[in-house]
């Protein structure tokens, strides 16, 4: 894709799984999401991830929309 972007992750240990789940599903819990921005009725967002300028930019707008 004429040399555009790269990507970066990270590898767990088996020993952080039991911990991180439950903190995933803590930061999806729809309840916790709304309150944490002051809103009512918002479905949580996890995690908004795009391939490029475009679909970051409509998740940008999705995500102002939803605030």
């Amino acid at each position: 894709m004429q040399g555009g972007g790269h990507l970066k992750g990270w590898a767990l240990p088996h020993s952080c799984y039991e911990s991180v789940q439950p903190a995933l599903e803590k930061l999806a819990d729809s309840k916790a999401f709304n309150q944490r921005l002051g809103t009512s009725r918002k479905p949580a967002i996890l995690c908004a991830v795009g391939d490029g300028n475009h679909t970051l930019a409509a998740a940008r707008a999705c995500w102002k929309e939803l605030r």
